[in-house]
């Protein structure tokens, strides 16, 4: 499939005026999953954040990406996607994740690869923010 732009974006370049993405968020505190879901350790647009437009890619997420991440941990408890929450993916997961996509290489994997081997090496795994 050939795209119009690419399904993952740095927030670096983030559309002036939108806020309608889907953010991907290292997780840069060693926290229990708990303090995750529930803490101020995230912020919206960090700089090495990954994202998703709402505008089109949307759909290309959910039909390549979504499908390869098991259920996340929520801030109410569950282990529910929040699509317009936050949604947390410890280390363990992240790897788990990392290595289903490295084997299928679903539209989106070449720079969300190495985005998630930093997130499953350096740092605590990710968050995904939603819109």
């Amino acid at each position: 499939m050939k795209l119009s732009s690419p399904l993952f974006i740095p927030c670096t370049e983030k559309r002036k005026g939108s806020s309608a993405y889907y953010e991907f968020q290292y997780c840069k505190d060693d926290l229990t999953v708990e303090q995750a879901v529930k803490s101020e350790a995230w912020t919206y647009w960090a700089e090495d954040s990954l994202l998703v437009h709402m505008d089109g890619e949307h759909e290309l997420f959910h039909s390549y990406i979504k499908p390869y991440m098991s259920a996340p941990h929520a801030p109410d408890g569950s282990r529910v996607y929040f699509y317009a929450g936050v949604n947390y993916y410890t280390r363990e997961e992240t790897t788990v994740m990392l290595e289903r996509i490295k084997a299928d290489r679903p539209v989106g994997a070449d720079t969300l690869i190495p985005w998630l081997e930093r997130a499953a090496g350096e740092f605590y795994g990710f968050y995904i923010m939603g819109i």
